[in-house]
C-alpha cells in the first residue's frame, strides 16, 4: 500500500535510475538483453573481464527492477481513483 507520495516518487526514481543503468551497460556492449550479453561472453566475443562483472551487475539490477515493479504495481493497485471524483 502507498505509504506516502514522497516514498512513491522515490520508488519511481529508483526504478528509473536502475533501468537507465541497466540500459547503459547493455548499450556499452552493443547488446539488447542480459541473455545476449551472457552469450557473447560465453562465446568469447567479449573479454571475460570486465564484461562478466557487468553481466553480474545486470542480473542484480534486473532483480531490483523486478522487485520494484511489483511494489509499484501493488502500491498503485491500492489506490481507489474513484474516491477522487
Amino acid at each position: 500500500m502507498l505509504e506516502s507520495k514522497g516514498e512513491f516518487l522515490s520508488t519511481i526514481q529508483d526504478f528509473l535510475s536502475s533501468l537507465y543503468e541497466l540500459t547503459e551497460i547493455l548499450k556499452s556492449y552493443n547488446v539488447t538483453s542480459i541473455t545476449e550479453l551472457k552469450r557473447k561472453i560465453d562465446e568469447k566475443e567479449l573479454p571475460e573481464h570486465p564484461s562478466y562483472e557487468d553481466y553480474l551487475d545486470c542480473l542484480s539490477l534486473f532483480g531490483m527492477l523486478s522487485e520494484t515493479k511489483l511494489k509499484l504495481f501493488d502500491d498503485l493497485n491500492g489506490v481507489d481513483l474513484e474516491s477522487f471524483r
